[in-house]
């Protein structure tokens, strides 16, 4: 049996909600305060059998927006419930169409139960069966077995023997019955026989026997008083076990209740998995509590592989999300649960792409507020050092940065997470061949904000004051001249090299070049402007890869804060960040955010009597591309 359909209406958060979700695992992802929770409780209430509605009433908080005057509905359907037979449950089951009408034509057998609780708090269980509703009872939920473990647990409840916990319902048998009875009669009488073998014990039993033996009440024997643990009952003498275990470098067992507390996370988990090896239904957040990140991939893919039930899994983990197949993953925005888009929806590339490397990347993507996808690793390794110099980053802004490896993958990255909903940046060159690239957005309709480099990302570093006072000790400190010098011929001789002039410079002045010692030396050789390509074009062929960027923008950090140089992140840099906050949402980006012309991109109806385009403004012939403004 498992969960078909679920209905929430005006509970907590979820104003609407309508989902089917798989018969076997779901990873529900998605922001704090997106609606997993509240939907993970509106399941419990309908279908927890323990929680006691007889003399319990809603909250106000219960309800969407505090408004008591709109019902909460919470409607689940179950299917595969041939088996679901209890006091003429087969009368319960309705056939439905494909299309989800009920009919008695149709193909399908259905449960359908319903909890609402209207403006009064008072909460109905029914059964929706033959245009009747008939009470939901806790025995028909017993057999559901539906199981709610939530984020703030206690793994120790859940693995002790108390009623209804985990561990009791792994265990519990016929079987254990009787042994359990066996250890209480066997406790009675060894206990009783070496207590009364105590000669000072028995002898103070003997004198209250005597004494009370005075009153013509008991017998007058020796043995008129005993002693036996009467209050031992089957479930109270569970209760008193607790699990222990040996750690590794131990050689006595350590209660887990001293254990630490990813070790009672994993062992809960563990359990979850042997409960869940016969049917069932688990809703379970946040597995990876406390967990190390391949301990986390660990235990999830034990418990899929041994499941037979129906999982639902929440988790803000990359880790836990990238195990699954993009099938098995749901997003959760506002209330409303999406579907993934397969990455082959955008191209056989794109997905061979992300399944040989990509993946946890892509998935990255989706935990956060908003993407931003850079051409190159410059980007990838620069920006978010001089972002957290900036007073309000990317990361202020909830914006995580993923490489598409070139504009093409830029669209492709751009293109999956508009069908996810999420929004994108896009960040390219300002090359003469970016037509194409902005006629394939608005072909396809992709909500992303494109954002224009004024020319690209190594010329906002050669233009950074920083730069030009210690670009010769920069480049030195990676690349001694005396070991590296065919790293300084690469921008005149490398076919890699994308500067015409220092081609031209080299082919006129080739002997001289060749012959330089030092940078020093070599500079002399070049005019303002050849200087000025040159820089460019050694950080472009040496100092481009992911390393060697973050190194590039470490390296200016440092000196900028040695030389006590205030405002040194580039222009462009810091327009971008300004953009993307706005963008965002982040009020505390700019002062001029309510009237930035980044609303318009939002917008295009937005209108203000003086919109700011101090950090950028709108390309002609496009409505979703901003020129970056800075130095060029």
């Amino acid at each position: 049996m498992y969960i078909y359909k679920i209905i929430v209406e005006n509970f907590r958060t979820i104003k609407s909600l309508d989902w089917k979700p798989n018969k076997d695992i779901n990873i529900i992802i998605g922001p704090n305060g997106c609606g997993k929770s509240s939907l993970a409780t509106a399941l419990d209430y309908l279908l927890n059998p323990y929680l006691q509605w007889y003399n319990r009433t809603l909250s106000e908080m219960d309800y969407y927006n505090r408004d008591t005057e709109k019902p909460i509905l919470i409607e689940v359907w179950f299917k595969d419930v041939e088996d679901f037979v209890i006091d003429d449950g087969e009368l319960f089951l309705e056939h439905i169409n494909e299309d989800d009408q009920i009919c008695e034509s149709g193909k399908d057998l259905v449960l359908i139960t319903k909890f609402k609780g209207c403006s009064d708090r008072k909460v109905s269980h029914t059964i929706v069966a033959n245009g009747k509703e008939h009470p939901f009872r806790q025995t028909h939920k017993g057999i559901l077995n539906y199981k709610y473990i939530e984020a703030d647990r206690d793994p120790l409840k859940e693995l002790s023997f108390v009623n209804n916990s985990v561990l009791s319902k792994v265990i519990q048998n016929d079987k254990l019955s009787d042994l359990v009875q066996g250890i209480i009669n066997d406790f009675n009488n060894s206990s009783s026989s070496s207590l009364m073998n105590d000669p000072y014990f028995k002898e103070i039993l003997e004198s209250l026997g005597r004494r009370f033996a005075n009153f013509d009440l008991i017998s007058n024997d020796e043995v008129a008083i005993g002693v036996e643990a009467t209050e031992l009952t089957e479930r109270k003498t569970l209760q008193s076990f607790s699990l222990v275990c040996k750690n590794k470098n131990t050689s006595n067992y350590i209660p887990l209740k001293y254990q630490s507390r990813g070790i009672k996370n994993l062992m809960l988990l563990i359990t979850l998995q042997e409960a869940m090896s016969n049917n069932g239904i688990l809703y379970l957040e946040e597995p990876e509590q406390n967990l190390e990140p391949f301990m986390q991939r660990k235990i999830i893919k034990r418990i899929s592989t041994s499941n037979s039930g129906q999982i639902f899994f929440t988790t803000h983990s990359i880790e836990v999300a990238k195990v699954y197949d993009f099938e098995n993953i749901f997003l959760m925005k506002n209330g409303e649960i999406y579907n993934l888009p397969s990455p082959q929806e955008v191209d056989n590339a794109f997905e061979s792409r992300i399944e040989k490397f990509a993946k946890r990347e892509l998935i990255s993507g989706l935990f956060a507020k908003g993407i931003l996808l850079v051409e190159g690793d410059s980007e990838l390794s620069g920006l978010p050092l001089f972002s957290q110099e900036h007073v309000n980053g990317l990361e202020d802004s909830g914006v995580e940065i993923i490489k598409g490896d070139g504009k093409n993958n830029v669209f492709k990255y751009a293109l999956f997470y508009h069908k996810c909903g999420v929004p994108s940046i896009s960040l390219v060159d300002n090359d003469s061949d970016i037509t194409w690239l902005l006629d394939e957005y608005s072909k396809n309709k992709i909500r992303s904000m494109i954002l224009k480099q004024p020319k690209d990302y190594e010329t906002s570093i050669v233009n950074m004051k920083v730069f030009q006072d210690c670009w010769i000790e920069l480049f030195e400190e990676k690349y001694p001249f005396k070991e590296y010098k065919d790293n300084y011929l690469k921008p005149f001789a490398s076919k890699d090299s994308k500067s015409e002039i220092l081609k031209q410079k080299y082919q006129n002045d080739e002997k001289n070049i060749k012959k330089v010692k030092t940078i020093e030396e070599l500079v002399e050789l070049l005019n303002a402007d050849e200087v000025y390509e040159y820089k460019k074009q050694f950080l472009h062929l040496n100092l481009a890869g992911i390393i060697n960027a973050k190194f590039v923008a470490a390296y200016l950090i440092s000196k900028a804060e040695e030389k006590e140089i205030q405002d040194f992140i580039p222009v462009a840099f810091s327009n971008i960040f300004k953009l993307i906050g706005v963008y965002m949402g982040n009020n505390s980006i700019c002062t001029n955010s309510v009237k930035c012309v980044v609303n318009k991109i939002i917008d295009n109806s937005f209108e203000h009597m003086d919109i700011c385009e101090q950090c950028g403004s709108i390309s002609p012939d496009y409505t979703n591309v901003l020129q970056v403004k800075g130095d060029l």
